[in-house]
This record gives structure tokens, sequence and C-alpha cells, in this order.
């Protein structure tokens, strides 16, 4: 039986495409590589490993957003190290580090005041 492509398997095609095409696009670059003593596919496979961080942190992100109800749009800005985004329903802040790949803010730490998707009761939450 054949295995269906997932959105993350589309997404690993992206992050190969890019890394591999970094070195091989620009032969000074990788010409520059060997003169520093680096083997050009070490660093696309270090650069490939950036890039499935950056893109695990803003999916761990974006899960955590949707299961407390907040609403972020897909343009994140980017800041002093940082990718900025804030609930479109409640203004909640939310950012997340490419570098160390942690996550924080507000809308991590609780549900969407604004959403029909998740209301408050007695002793926690529910989403509804």
């Amino acid at each position: 039986m054949a295995r269906h492509r997932t959105s993350q398997d589309d997404l690993e095609t992206v992050i190969n495409y890019l890394s591999d095409s970094l070195l091989e696009s620009d032969s000074a670059l990788s010409a520059e590589t060997r003169d520093l003593g680096l083997d050009p596919e070490q660093e696309g496979e270090r650069t490939r490993d950036v890039l499935r961080g950056a893109c695990q942190a803003l999916e761990f992100a974006n899960r955590r957003l949707c299961i407390l109800g907040h609403a972020v749009d897909s343009n994140w800005e980017y800041r002093r190290g940082e990718y900025h985004n804030t609930c479109a329903n409640c203004g909640a802040d939310v950012s997340f580090s490419v570098v160390t790949h942690a996550s924080k803010g507000a809308a991590l730490q609780t549900g969407c005041s604004a959403s029909r998707r998740y209301t408050a009761t007695g002793r926690g939450a529910s989403r509804g």
C-alpha cells in the first residue's frame, strides 16, 4: 500500500532543496566553504538541521495556539532574533526563537478570551 505524502513530507522536501541549493547554486560559496576547511555536504546538513529546528518550533507554537483557541496569521514578524505574532481575536502575544527553539508569550499560557472555541469553566478550561 502506498504511503500518502503529508505536509511534513513536503516541508522536509523544501528544507532539503533549500539547504542543498545554498551551496550548489553558488560556486563561490562552495569554494569559500572548502577554503575554510569545511565540507560543503556537512554544512548542507547543518543548514538542514537549523531549518528543521525552526520549522519544528513554529509548528509547536502553532499547534499550542490552536489548542488554546488562538488565531494567528502566517505573517510572523522577525525582530531581534525572534519571530513574533499576536492572536487576531484577543491580541495576546507569542514569539519563538530560531536559535534556541524556545516559544514564549501570553498566548501560549492561557486560552483565547475572545474565541468561541475556548471557554473558561469553574476549575479549568475546555474547548467548546
